[in-house]
């Protein structure tokens, strides 16, 4: 299980378990832009949480249906 970095800065508008991608974190960074971070294994990330660029968000995993340990990165 690898640190999961955050891509920018913003905030936390989803961390749970959702369906294919398991434990995810979605963050809002502004102007219409989200990013989405699937399959964790842990979170250091609360709801409504502000983040900064390249905050430790959480670790990667195999949650949700995942057959290996990887993060699925969406924007």
């Amino acid at each position: 299980q690898a640190p999961i970095i955050s891509n920018n800065a913003g905030k936390v508008v989803f961390a749970a378990e959702n369906g294919i991608y398991g434990l995810n974190l979605i963050v809002y960074h502004g102007f219409g832009v989200y990013s989405l971070y699937g399959h964790c294994s842990s979170k250091n990330v609360d709801l409504d949480e502000m983040i900064n660029k390249q905050s430790i968000i959480g670790k990667t995993g195999t949650s949700g249906l995942a057959l290996g340990d990887h993060l699925h990165f969406g924007v």
